[in-house]
């Protein structure tokens, strides 16, 4: 599983408070400013299966959509997403 502590930028914005209160006001301008550099076809493959989990009424989230795009570039590049 990814670990978001080993990404200096990511722990910095990610305090207890902020992931328990995961607030899309405050994970939304963080997401933005990572979607320039992502992997398109990793985000787009996150995006469509957020979409569908939304349609079933699942809590999907901008935290919720940056932690599964880090598990997933994890995984294929076998290297941290750094932002």
């Amino acid at each position: 599983m990814y670990d978001p502590s080993y990404n200096i930028s990511f722990t910095h914005y990610a305090t207890p408070e902020a992931i328990e209160a995961n607030a899309n006001s405050y994970w939304q301008p963080i997401l933005d400013a990572a979607v320039p550099l992502m992997d398109d076809d990793i985000r787009e493959s996150v995006h469509a299966d957020l979409a569908r989990c939304s349609v079933l009424g699942l809590p999907c989230s901008a935290l919720d959509f940056l932690l599964e795009y880090m598990e997933r570039h994890y995984r294929v590049y076998g290297l941290h997403f750094n932002w």
